[in-house]
């Protein structure tokens, strides 16, 4: 069990958790989805979430500056992690879906753009202190102390 701190909504890890609150802290207690619950939502053929970038995203679109480094957290089939390869960002990106990834980078390749892709959970994912000028995670659960620091300042 990890413990994770509530953040700013708009900056939250999409790992779906069962969350606990006690005195002000939050308190991850499971995964509430599998990666085979995702790879069996998105294994249809459209794209469950569209391919249109996330509303709330494409309103801070301002604040997005080319050549600089962003990781989509959790990101499903791409939509989001594919347009901001589009808006000149060195992108990486992950699921725990391999159906979602796999999707995703159809995706990158049709709109010809270059997305580095990984398979795993938020829990697995290798969190580096200051290695992303932005990392976009489009959900409203906390974030995990593990990502604490990730930011660059």
């Amino acid at each position: 069990m990890k413990d994770v701190v509530m953040h700013q909504p708009e900056m939250v890890c999409i790992a779906a958790r069962w969350i606990k609150t006690l005195e002000g802290m939050v308190t991850a207690t499971r995964v509430l989805h599998s990666a085979e619950t995702w790879n069996e939502r998105y294994s249809e053929p459209s794209f469950v979430f569209g391919t249109q970038l996330n509303a709330y995203l494409a309103d801070k679109c301002v604040l997005i500056e080319p050549g600089k480094t962003a990781l989509a957290v959790a990101d499903g089939e791409g939509r989001n992690s594919v347009w901001l390869a589009q808006q000149g960002l060195q992108v990486d990106a992950f699921d725990i879906s391999p159906v979602g990834v796999a999707k995703a980078r159809q995706l990158a390749q049709q709109a010809s753009v270059k997305v580095n892709y990984r398979v795993c959970s938020c829990d697995d994912w290798d969190w580096q202190p200051a290695a992303y000028d932005y990392v976009v995670a489009m959900c409203n659960l906390p974030i995990p102390t593990c990502a604490r620091g990730f930011l660059r300042t």
